[in-house]
């Protein structure tokens, strides 16, 4: 809609170069400089807020499709992309300090990459990074310590979801969709961890459906009647890819503790937690639920 459309249905309105700073004035944004206002005594409380909705949306939508990203992912329109790789940071932010600005927050999140080709906020606290593949390229471990020194800076608390590189090609909207269909679904199977990729859930995301249809998953979780402290020790071994002294740590025991546990859990089960496969099948045991 646009202002000679309003003046048609609201001809008591005006189209003005600033806002109307009287009050009682409804003050519509039409583009970077020009406003339609109009006295909300002519408005019936529905119509202020549909309109303030309908605008505020449509300035965003605006502000969004001056990105060239964003149509590309959202609206199947043609990109003009270069013969490389690449791949998109999901991200979930959330500010704990009115002092920033979202926007100062994205500027100094942006920096932290290499080839930065686009990057928005898509919600007020959701958005994408999109990188192209360069000969540099961060390691999500560097960039979890990175995250973190950002969060500490801005008072903010962030939660990425890094996805593959691909190749330039027409799938591209439809892989992404696929990743955010997954990081929705599964970024709470590892809650300690701010920064996530495929490979962290891609065992759980695309097995369970068969662990939650199995009779031998089924009757091997009631024979093994895994407690709250052995789920947390095989969890922690996951994450810290069967390293004892890293999971000792992470879970505040002694190493010897940790070993005299796993020892007993063999004997009782004949099941090594040292072993992968064997930690593994646990871990899936775990996570089906």
């Amino acid at each position: 809609m646009h202002a000679k459309d309003l003046l048609t249905i609201y001809p008591m309105g005006k189209q003005t170069a600033q806002p109307d700073q009287t009050a009682n004035v409804l003050n519509i944004p039409l583009n970077q400089e020009q406003w339609f206002t109009i006295s909300k005594d002519f408005l019936s409380p529905t119509e202020i807020c549909l309109l303030t909705t309908l605008f505020v949306e449509e300035k965003e939508r605006e502000q969004l499709n001056q990105h060239p990203w964003y149509p590309y992912l959202f609206n199947q329109k043609k990109l003009d992309l270069k013969q490389t790789n690449y791949r998109i940071i999901q991200f979930q932010w959330q500010s704990k300090e009115v002092a920033f600005t979202a926007k100062e927050w994205l500027d100094a999140f942006a920096t932290i990459f290499y080839q930065v080709v686009d990057c928005f906020f898509l919600t007020d606290t959701e958005g994408i990074l999109i990188e192209a593949q360069g000969p540099t390229t961060y390691s999500q471990e560097e960039i979890a310590g990175m995250i973190q020194t950002l969060d500490s800076d801005f008072f903010s608390k962030t939660k990425l979801f890094i996805g593959n590189f691909y190749a330039d090609s027409a799938a591209i909207p439809a892989l992404y969709q696929e990743e955010t269909s997954i990081f929705k679904e599964e970024q709470t199977t590892l809650k300690g961890k701010s920064v996530l990729s495929l490979s962290d859930v891609a065992l759980h995301y695309f097995t369970k459906k068969k662990l939650s249809q199995s009779i031998i998953v089924t009757t091997f979780k009631e024979t093994l009647q895994l407690d709250a402290e052995l789920k947390k020790i095989i969890l922690a071994l996951w994450e810290n890819q069967g390293n004892i002294s890293s999971t000792a740590k992470s879970l505040f025991l002694h190493r010897n503790t940790l070993q005299y546990r796993l020892e007993k859990f063999y004997d009782q089960t004949g099941l090594s937690l040292k072993k992968m496969d064997d930690l593994i099948w646990c871990y899936l045991l775990i996570n089906g639920e």
